[in-house]
């Protein structure tokens, strides 16, 4: 009875979820007859527009590199320009420096005066040098003069001691003379080597910069050539912009009217795919109802025996409670009697009594062992079924492929929930994130309601969205809108995550209160 009752509420639950989707897919779909012919016309549209809106990127690209030529040849022309005004102005200054090297004179004039005065140096320098050979000589002639001496040494001429002593006298003066004129002479070539110094620096400057002019000027090129080629690059430049602005306009409303036609294909996708479930569910629902049908279940009957079952367990816990009183009361009165019997009888009774009470432990060690065993197996059956049930809901609440199942085992101590990854079960506390637990812990509660208030069929969740992701709250609401009504009748949700709002559910309110002014609360049906 238990298992056609678990059968029967199971297909009673299937059923009730198919009709809800069924109508819920009747309604969606009313009006959608053509959904085939519009879905094949809009994807000929958008085919068309695609096309369109790739030959005119195609176009775009084109002009975006003659842009970027354009570009490379104004940043070159521009360059060249600059260069040309340094030029200019490396030339102006050139100018200034030779025109104030040169003054009022020539370059011609400065090498012919340069000239005169290395001229000038030399017969000066060749003055000084006789100069100073004839004051040498005459020098060394006075010392030959001496008193005495009786012929000249220059002319052999002779001579007496006024003669000598006029001589004397006449080139002492001489060399007097000769020695200021020396010394002029020096003063005069320090003047005119300075100038000839001075002369050569400026000539040797001036050939330098005579030097980089003639190479600026080479340089130079023709500024309005550059200019007229500047202009007619950023003409082209201008208006191949202006054809791509073009461009980029009709690609956006191309790409406009492409992304409405997308959108109403995904529309009308979704709507096919529905319809193909509609036929489905309506196939699924027609079985469900044969297999109803063919399950004979009397659920008045399967009460009565379970309330039957329930008195039964209550009568034999009372006459176990009573055995075991009648046992110690018969223990009291066999320790009573063997005080008052001899000691033969005493030791007779106690091997007696040792008999009786060995089969009494034996009989209790059974029972022990029959309530243990009844205990593990109500505990291992409840926790088998709320494995089962969580095992079926796991893939409705879980949005990856990480852990493929859950499951709750129990041992002496404790309860324990464990995860399947593929290779083996393991502990949920240990490798589990904690939305990976909330999810665990609704899971739970799910099959708690499935299992313990079956008749009830509610199910309340409380901001069930805690901790979850947002993939795993979307795969939570499809699973709340179409498979938790496989298995309870009727779902409340409590919530202030906005995921929810767009959710199709069957009725979906907004409560609003004006907290700051304590305002009554407002309730809208959305």
């Amino acid at each position: 009875m238990q298992k056609k009752r678990d059968e029967f509420i199971k297909l009673e639950k299937e059923s009730i979820a198919l009709n809800a989707q069924v109508s819920s897919l009747e309604h969606e779909l009313a009006g959608h007859t053509e959904a085939d012919a519009i879905h094949t016309k809009l994807s000929q549209e958008l085919k068309i527009k695609s096309e369109q809106r790739s030959s005119f990127q195609t176009s775009t690209k084109s002009i975006d590199a003659q842009l970027s030529t354009f570009s490379s040849e104004i940043g070159a022309i521009s360059s060249e320009i600059r260069r040309h005004e340094i030029t200019v102005k490396n030339i102006e200054q050139a100018k200034k420096e030779l025109t104030l090297i040169l003054g009022d004179m020539t370059a011609d004039q400065l090498i012919e005066q340069q000239k005169n005065t290395e001229h000038s140096l030399v017969s000066l320098q060749a003055e000084q040098k006789s100069l100073e050979s004839v004051t040498n000589e005459t020098l060394e002639l006075l010392d030959k003069l001496k008193p005495g001496i009786s012929n000249c040494p220059l002319c052999s001429s002779a001579l007496n001691d006024h003669t000598v002593s006029h001589l004397k006298s006449d080139k002492k003066e001489q060399i007097s003379k000769n020695k200021s004129r020396i010394a002029e002479l020096v003063t005069l070539i320090v003047k005119e080597r300075e100038s000839s110094t001075l002369l050569k620096s400026k000539l040797q400057n001036i050939s330098i910069i005579s030097n980089r002019l003639s190479l600026l000027e080479k340089e130079s090129t023709d500024m309005p050539s550059l200019q007229n080629r500047k202009s007619e690059t950023e003409l082209k430049m201008s208006e191949s912009t202006k054809e791509k602005h073009k461009l980029s306009n009709t690609i956006e409303i191309i790409s406009s009217e492409t992304e409405r036609l997308r959108i109403e294909l995904n529309k009308l996708e979704i709507i096919l795919r529905k319809k193909k479930e509609y036929a489905s569910l309506k196939a699924n629902l027609t079985s469900l109802k044969e297999k109803l049908s063919s399950i004979s279940f009397d659920d008045s009957v399967f009460e009565s025996l379970r309330t039957k079952d329930d008195q039964l367990k209550l009568a034999l816990e009372r006459l176990s409670s009573q055995k075991q009183s009648l046992g110690s009361q018969l223990k009291m009165l066999r320790d009573s009697v063997s005080t008052l019997v001899a000691e033969i009888s005493k030791l007779e009774k106690i091997g007696s009594d040792m008999q009786d009470m060995a089969i009494l432990e034996e009989q209790l060690i059974i029972y022990k062992t029959a309530l243990l065993e009844a205990q593990t197996d109500m505990r291992m059956g409840l926790v088998d079924a709320i494995s089962n049930a969580m095992n079926e809901l796991w893939p409705m609440f879980y949005p990856y492929k990480n852990y493929r199942a859950l499951r709750l085992s129990a041992n002496e101590k404790d309860y324990l929930f464990e995860i399947h990854d593929g290779n083996g079960w393991k502990s949920l506390e240990t490798i589990a994130s904690g939305g990976e637990r909330a999810t665990a812990a609704l899971t739970l509660r799910v099959s708690l309601a499935m299992i313990l208030t079956p008749r009830l069929s509610w199910l309340v969740l409380d901001e069930p969205t805690h901790n979850l992701d947002s993939e795993a709250v979307e795969l939570l609401s499809s699973a709340l809108q179409f498979k938790v009504p496989e298995v309870v009748k009727q779902t409340f949700v409590i919530t202030h995550d906005d995921a929810f709002m767009g959710s199709d559910f069957a009725s979906s309110y907004r409560l609003v209160r004006d907290k700051e002014n304590n305002g009554e609360t407002k309730i809208d049906k959305i």
